[in-house]
Order: structure tokens, then sequence, then C-alpha cells
């Protein structure tokens, strides 16, 4: 699906908003499966199943996605606030962002991260998690010239 939809716009937004579709799926699917093995895993070896835990949702594109793709392979107008690139879930950790939750935001790509997750890779990779601009956590290391 992700690449028929960018084999059939020559949009970068569209192929942004694809990309990132696809790598936001690619992390809930893998999720996912690990959540299942490890069950099938812990079966086994108990042979109980009292110990299963709950599986996540069953991962899938979203709405907005689902929708453009449809308008985009049969041909119907697209209005840039409908391709508008912005972040309502975390990069890193794939989960919805508040208005009033501390974030991130990358100063090349714009990416927007929550803080706290961003934080925590930063202390690993000091780039960004998107583009791998060299990135620095501003509480662990705060802008001096302000």
């Amino acid at each position: 699906m992700v690449e028929r939809m960018k084999s059939s716009s020559n949009l970068v937004e569209i192929h942004q908003i694809a990309d990132y579709e696809y790598y936001q799926f690619e992390a809930k699917l893998l999720k996912y499966v690990k959540e299942v093995e490890l069950n099938i895993q812990r079966i086994k070896e108990t042979c109980d199943v009292s110990t299963v835990t709950p599986l996540p949702d069953i991962p899938e594109f979203s709405n907005r996605f689902m929708n453009l793709y449809w308008r985009i392979i049969n041909n119907q107008p697209i209005t840039s606030s409908e391709i508008e690139v912005s972040d309502f879930e975390c990069f890193i950790c794939t989960e919805e962002m508040a208005s009033d939750q501390k974030t991130l935001q990358c100063e090349k790509c714009k990416k927007v991260t929550h803080h706290e997750c961003a934080s925590k890779w930063l202390k690993i990779n000091r780039s960004c998690p998107n583009c791998r601009e060299k990135m620095l956590d501003p509480e662990e290391f705060p802008n001096l010239s302000q």
C-alpha cells in the first residue's frame, strides 16, 4: 500500500506521510509479534494459559492514511490541509502526543517527540531519531547563550 501510494504521487509530502505511516505500522507490528511470541514461550514453558498477557491492539494504518490512500488511488483531488505533515504521534514510542505534554523538536527535520522519549534516545544516540542530525538533550546540555 505504501509503495503504491508513493508511486501514484510525485508530492514529497505524500512520500513523507507514507514513509512515516510505514514506520509506525512496522513498530506496532514488531511489538505485536514480540508479545505473541512471548505468550507462546510462556505457554510452552509452563503449560499454563493464565501466564499469557493481553496482546496490544492489532496493528493497522491510521484513518488519515487510509482516507488519503483511497483518494490518491482513485485520482481524487487532495487539499494542502490533507497532506500537511504534522506530528500527532511520538516518532520514538508511537504514542499520541497530548498538547499539554512536554515535547522536543529537531531543528533540521522538525520531527517532534515526547521529551521523555527523546531524552532516553539522546542519552544513547546523540542524534535525531528521524534524520540523524546531531542533537543533544537541552536539559542535559542547556543552551548557554540564552
